[in-house]
């Protein structure tokens, strides 16, 4: 805005960014980094094609009772780091991720 359109009072008032919009805006940012990072944890320990692979093998009764249950605890740690993010998400709070189960990494490297 110029000056000459402050004097004559030409502000246009939809322009401006209130505090609430700031607010938002940086709830908005806090979301979206905290689904991006479960995202990343996740993918980081269980990539897509190993996860299709393991759902495969789930489908065609392939894992013993052992691999079962440890698919079973993955599956356990993907729903936990989910609710982490969206408790992080809806309260704001920096998000206490959980560390996946020991065993399961054996079975992932195996697919």
């Amino acid at each position: 805005m110029s000056e000459e359109q402050y004097r004559r009072g030409n502000i246009n008032l939809a322009a401006l960014v209130t505090a609430e919009d700031k607010s938002a805006a940086a709830q908005r940012e806090h979301i979206a980094a905290c689904k991006s990072e479960c995202a990343n944890r996740i993918t980081d320990f269980v990539d897509a094609p190993t996860l299709m692979n393991l759902h495969g093998a789930v489908l065609r009764n392939a894992l013993s009772r052992k691999d079962m249950a440890r698919f079973d605890a993955l599956r356990g740690w993907i729903a936990a780091m989910q609710r982490t993010c969206r408790h992080a998400a809806r309260s704001g709070a920096t998000p206490n991720w959980p560390a996946p189960p020991e065993d399961v990494a054996q079975l992932v490297a195996a697919f």
